[in-house]
């Protein structure tokens, strides 16, 4: 395999790829990956900045959006994500 300073190139040539989309492709072929685009780096992105405790207005911010709404598509809460919400007004409570 030849070295290269890009992320996605061309191992016939060592030169970055004209067309990205072709890299992104013959990348996830070679890693056995199907199914990803462009869009799922920036759907894991955002998932795992609400998982990790990252607020919404932050992530809409660093994904360029117009819109929170838009950034809520990205944001899937689990079910630790809700029970360490709901502890935040036990604790309040118990302070209380």
């Amino acid at each position: 395999m030849r070295k290269s300073p890009y992320v996605f190139y061309n191992p016939e040539t060592g030169d970055q790829f004209k067309d990205l989309w072709l890299g992104l492709k013959k990348a996830c072929r070679n890693a056995g990956l199907k199914a990803v685009t462009w869009h799922t780096f920036r759907h894991t992105f955002a998932s795992r900045l609400t998982r990790e405790g990252a607020d919404l207005v932050t992530v809409k911010e660093l994904l360029c959006h117009a819109n929170i709404t838009t950034t809520m598509r990205y944001a899937h809460t689990n079910r630790n994500a809700k029970q360490q919400a709901v502890r935040l007004l036990e604790a309040r409570c118990d302070r209380e």
